[in-house]
């Protein structure tokens, strides 16, 4: 039985080792780098000025890459700027080209993620119904009073699950780098997400990161290297 349980355990947890990397920016010609409280900024300004962090220093190679990402119109006419103005590639060994992910991807994974949690609390709570109708057939009355409490917590599990999915919605909304049009002077800014979860068994490398708008290009580069254990 303890083999088993052991063998649920790795099938839900992938068993798969967490490998940590560091990400660092690059400085390319022509850009600045800068420090805002020990976070490396580049800059690169042309007739727009785009400007990138970064999200995490240091993170899990097993899933998604972010990025914080602003960008300022000091052209006279207003732009449109959005995800679909961004795409990236890994090199390591060969090139790769990864997908940027716009609010309706992540906001997909997230309601993905919470439908997972659902199914796996309603499996709780159709056994606790079923533990306490066999614990009302025997008379069981300690058995049936457990059954009640642990139906009574699944329901208490779903609604904390929806108020943090609305809560995580509400946190996407606010800091994900949405489609804006801005005009001269004004910034669309957030955070950027690079789908790389298909990179966990290359966590070292560089990410190429190209960023168009209206005929111009900026591109800024990105080192991740594993941590060594130790």
């Amino acid at each position: 039985m303890r083999a088993i349980g052991l063998l649920c355990l790795c099938l839900l947890a992938g068993c798969s080792s967490v490998v940590m990397v560091r990400h660092e920016p690059i400085q390319g010609a022509q850009q600045e780098k800068r420090l805002a409280n020990g976070w490396p900024i580049i800059s690169s300004q042309k007739r727009y000025k785009v400007e990138i962090t970064p999200y995490d220093l240091v993170g899990n190679a097993n899933g998604n890459t972010s990025y914080l990402l602003a960008v300022k119109n000091i052209n006279l006419e207003p732009v449109t700027v959005g995800t679909e103005n961004i795409s990236a590639t890994f090199i390591s060994e060969t090139e790769k080209h990864l997908k940027v992910l716009d609010y309706y991807d992540l906001l997909y994974e997230l309601e993905l993620k919470a439908a997972r949690r659902q199914s796996g609390n309603k499996m709780s709570g159709l056994g606790a119904a079923l533990e306490a109708a066999g614990a009302g057939a025997t008379g069981n009355t300690q058995g049936q009073f457990v059954a009640v409490e642990k139906a009574r917590q699944y329901r208490i599990d779903n609604e904390i699950a929806a108020l943090e999915l609305e809560n995580a919605k509400i946190k996407l909304a606010e800091e994900i780098f949405q489609t804006r049009t801005i005009a001269q002077g004004e910034y669309n800014s957030g955070r950027i997400v690079i789908d790389t979860k298909a990179l966990h068994k290359t966590p070292n490398g560089i990410f190429n990161i190209q960023v168009n708008i209206d005929g111009e290009t900026h591109y800024f580069r990105m080192k991740r290297s594993q941590i060594e254990e130790g």
